[in-house]
Protein backbone atom coordinates (compact mmCIF):
# COMPACT_ATOMS: atom_id res chain seq x y z
CA UNK A 1 0.00 0.00 0.00
CA UNK A 2 1.44 3.35 -1.02
CA UNK A 3 -0.04 6.69 0.10
CA UNK A 4 1.79 9.83 -1.00
CA UNK A 5 1.33 13.46 -1.89
CA UNK A 6 -1.11 14.52 0.82
CA UNK A 7 0.06 17.22 3.25
CA UNK A 8 -2.23 15.78 5.93
CA UNK A 9 -0.89 12.21 5.87
CA UNK A 10 2.33 11.30 7.65
CA UNK A 11 5.08 10.69 5.12
CA UNK A 12 7.11 7.47 5.18
CA UNK A 13 10.58 7.89 3.72
CA UNK A 14 11.96 4.39 3.93
CA UNK A 15 11.25 0.86 5.15
CA UNK A 16 14.16 -1.23 6.42
CA UNK A 17 14.62 -4.56 8.12
CA UNK A 18 17.30 -6.69 9.70
CA UNK A 19 17.25 -10.20 11.12
CA UNK A 20 15.17 -9.11 14.12
CA UNK A 21 13.18 -5.98 13.34
CA UNK A 22 11.40 -3.85 10.78
CA UNK A 23 12.15 -0.12 10.76
CA UNK A 24 9.90 2.66 9.45
CA UNK A 25 11.60 5.99 8.77
CA UNK A 26 8.89 8.68 8.95
CA UNK A 27 8.71 12.44 9.05
CA UNK A 28 8.94 14.04 12.48
CA UNK A 29 5.68 15.46 13.84
CA UNK A 30 6.55 16.84 17.25
CA UNK A 31 3.32 18.26 18.65
CA UNK A 32 1.79 15.12 20.14
CA UNK A 33 -1.57 13.78 19.05
CA UNK A 34 -5.09 15.14 18.94
CA UNK A 35 -6.23 13.04 21.91
CA UNK A 36 -3.68 14.74 24.15
CA UNK A 37 -4.74 18.12 22.81
CA UNK A 38 -8.40 17.39 23.60
CA UNK A 39 -7.47 16.39 27.15
CA UNK A 40 -5.46 19.58 27.56
CA UNK A 41 -7.98 22.00 26.08
CA UNK A 42 -11.18 20.16 27.13
CA UNK A 43 -12.98 21.31 24.00
CA UNK A 44 -12.15 23.22 20.84
CA UNK A 45 -13.72 26.40 19.56
CA UNK A 46 -15.94 25.89 16.54
CA UNK A 47 -13.43 27.53 14.17
CA UNK A 48 -10.53 25.49 15.50
CA UNK A 49 -12.48 22.23 15.31
CA UNK A 50 -13.65 22.97 11.78
CA UNK A 51 -10.08 23.67 10.64
CA UNK A 52 -8.88 20.34 12.07
CA UNK A 53 -11.75 18.32 10.61
CA UNK A 54 -11.32 19.91 7.19
CA UNK A 55 -7.72 18.66 7.16
CA UNK A 56 -8.91 15.19 8.15
CA UNK A 57 -11.53 15.20 5.39
CA UNK A 58 -8.92 16.27 2.83
CA UNK A 59 -6.66 13.39 3.87
CA UNK A 60 -9.50 10.87 3.73
CA UNK A 61 -10.86 12.20 0.46
CA UNK A 62 -7.40 11.63 -1.00
CA UNK A 63 -7.27 8.08 0.40
CA UNK A 64 -10.79 7.18 -0.68
CA UNK A 65 -9.94 8.41 -4.16
CA UNK A 66 -7.27 5.69 -4.17
CA UNK A 67 -9.84 3.15 -2.88
CA UNK A 68 -8.13 2.98 0.53
CA UNK A 69 -10.01 3.21 3.82
CA UNK A 70 -8.36 3.77 7.20
CA UNK A 71 -10.74 1.83 9.50
CA UNK A 72 -9.15 3.03 12.75
CA UNK A 73 -9.74 6.76 12.87
CA UNK A 74 -9.43 8.25 16.35
CA UNK A 75 -7.74 11.31 17.89
CA UNK A 76 -4.73 9.20 18.91
CA UNK A 77 -4.03 8.58 15.21
CA UNK A 78 -3.95 12.26 14.31
CA UNK A 79 -0.55 13.80 14.95
CA UNK A 80 -0.41 17.55 15.54
CA UNK A 81 1.83 20.52 15.06
CA UNK A 82 1.12 24.15 15.88
CA UNK A 83 2.13 26.93 13.56
CA UNK A 84 3.53 30.25 14.81
CA UNK A 85 0.04 31.72 14.49
CA UNK A 86 -1.38 28.98 16.74
CA UNK A 87 -3.11 27.04 13.97
CA UNK A 88 -3.25 23.28 14.49
CA UNK A 89 -1.92 21.23 11.58
CA UNK A 90 -2.70 17.52 11.60
CA UNK A 91 -1.20 14.43 9.99
CA UNK A 92 -3.11 11.17 9.74
CA UNK A 93 -1.03 8.17 10.83
CA UNK A 94 -1.20 4.49 11.88
CA UNK A 95 -2.32 2.57 8.79
CA UNK A 96 -2.20 -0.86 10.43
CA UNK A 97 -5.91 -1.45 9.75
CA UNK A 98 -6.03 0.41 6.44
CA UNK A 99 -6.98 -1.62 3.38
CA UNK A 100 -8.01 -1.33 -0.22
CA UNK A 101 -11.75 -1.49 -0.83
CA UNK A 102 -13.89 -2.37 -3.82
CA UNK A 103 -17.31 -0.66 -3.82
CA UNK A 104 -18.78 -3.83 -5.30
CA UNK A 105 -17.23 -6.11 -2.67
CA UNK A 106 -18.00 -4.91 0.88
CA UNK A 107 -15.64 -5.81 3.73
CA UNK A 108 -16.73 -8.06 6.61
CA UNK A 109 -13.78 -8.11 9.06
CA UNK A 110 -14.86 -6.18 12.16
CA UNK A 111 -12.07 -4.11 13.72
CA UNK A 112 -11.31 -0.67 15.08
CA UNK A 113 -11.64 1.22 18.37
CA UNK A 114 -15.13 0.79 19.91
CA UNK A 115 -15.85 4.49 20.57
CA UNK A 116 -15.29 5.29 16.88
CA UNK A 117 -16.73 2.19 15.21
CA UNK A 118 -19.76 2.53 12.93
CA UNK A 119 -22.92 0.47 13.55
CA UNK A 120 -22.09 -1.91 10.70
CA UNK A 121 -18.74 -2.69 12.35
CA UNK A 122 -20.38 -3.22 15.73
CA UNK A 123 -22.86 -5.62 14.13
CA UNK A 124 -20.09 -7.41 12.20
CA UNK A 125 -22.00 -6.84 8.98
CA UNK A 126 -20.80 -5.72 5.55
CA UNK A 127 -19.23 -2.26 5.28
CA UNK A 128 -17.24 0.05 3.03
CA UNK A 129 -15.34 3.34 3.34
CA UNK A 130 -18.35 5.03 4.96
CA UNK A 131 -17.01 3.73 8.29
CA UNK A 132 -14.41 6.50 8.00
CA UNK A 133 -17.21 9.04 7.57
CA UNK A 134 -18.84 7.80 10.79
CA UNK A 135 -15.58 8.10 12.73
CA UNK A 136 -15.11 11.63 11.40
CA UNK A 137 -18.46 12.57 12.93
CA UNK A 138 -17.47 11.03 16.26
CA UNK A 139 -14.18 12.94 16.31
CA UNK A 140 -15.97 16.19 15.43
CA UNK A 141 -18.40 15.73 18.32
CA UNK A 142 -15.50 14.99 20.67
CA UNK A 143 -13.61 18.12 19.61
CA UNK A 144 -16.60 20.37 20.29
CA UNK A 145 -17.76 18.77 23.56
CA UNK A 146 -14.72 17.04 25.02
CA UNK A 147 -16.45 13.66 25.07
CA UNK A 148 -17.43 10.93 22.61
CA UNK A 149 -21.10 10.84 21.51
CA UNK A 150 -21.46 7.16 22.48
CA UNK A 151 -19.73 5.85 25.59
CA UNK A 152 -20.02 3.03 28.07
CA UNK A 153 -18.11 0.87 30.51
CA UNK A 154 -18.10 -2.23 28.31
CA UNK A 155 -17.92 -2.94 24.60
CA UNK A 156 -21.50 -4.33 24.48
CA UNK A 157 -22.78 -1.14 26.15
CA UNK A 158 -20.91 1.05 23.68
CA UNK A 159 -22.07 -1.04 20.72
CA UNK A 160 -25.68 -0.85 21.87
CA UNK A 161 -25.53 2.94 22.06
CA UNK A 162 -23.78 3.22 18.69
CA UNK A 163 -26.49 1.13 17.05
CA UNK A 164 -29.55 2.46 18.87
CA UNK A 165 -28.93 5.80 20.58
CA UNK A 166 -28.52 9.34 19.25
CA UNK A 167 -25.90 11.88 20.35
CA UNK A 168 -26.89 14.61 22.80
CA UNK A 169 -27.09 17.41 20.25
CA UNK A 170 -28.36 19.82 22.94
CA UNK A 171 -24.70 20.21 23.89
CA UNK A 172 -24.13 21.73 20.45
CA UNK A 173 -27.22 23.94 20.30
CA UNK A 174 -25.07 27.01 19.61
CA UNK A 175 -23.56 25.33 16.55
CA UNK A 176 -26.40 24.45 14.12
CA UNK A 177 -24.07 23.98 11.15
CA UNK A 178 -21.88 21.64 13.20
CA UNK A 179 -24.97 19.63 14.16
CA UNK A 180 -25.86 19.32 10.47
CA UNK A 181 -22.34 18.09 9.68
CA UNK A 182 -22.14 15.61 12.57
CA UNK A 183 -25.65 14.22 12.08
CA UNK A 184 -24.86 13.57 8.41
CA UNK A 185 -21.75 11.61 9.39
CA UNK A 186 -23.61 9.65 12.08
CA UNK A 187 -26.44 8.27 9.98
CA UNK A 188 -27.05 4.72 11.17
CA UNK A 189 -27.50 3.55 7.58
CA UNK A 190 -24.13 3.84 5.85
CA UNK A 191 -25.79 4.49 2.48
CA UNK A 192 -27.28 7.70 3.91
CA UNK A 193 -23.91 9.14 4.90
CA UNK A 194 -22.21 11.59 2.53
CA UNK A 195 -18.91 10.85 0.88
CA UNK A 196 -15.77 12.66 1.97
CA UNK A 197 -15.97 14.81 -1.17
CA UNK A 198 -19.52 15.79 -0.21
CA UNK A 199 -18.51 16.55 3.39
CA UNK A 200 -15.95 19.04 2.14
CA UNK A 201 -18.82 21.08 0.66
CA UNK A 202 -20.65 21.46 3.99
CA UNK A 203 -20.91 25.07 5.12
CA UNK A 204 -19.62 24.27 8.63
CA UNK A 205 -16.08 23.98 7.26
Amino acid sequence: MCIRDSPHITRVFELMEDSRCYYIIMELVSGGNLFDMIKSERQFSQDKAAAVIKQLCLALNYMHGLNIMHRDLKPENLLCEKTESGQVMIKLTDFGFATYFNPDQPQTLSLGSPLYMAPELCKESQYDNKVDVWATGVITFALLTGTAPFSGRTKPEIYNKVCNAEPDYKRLKSYPEAIEFISACLKKNAADRPSMAELLNYSWM
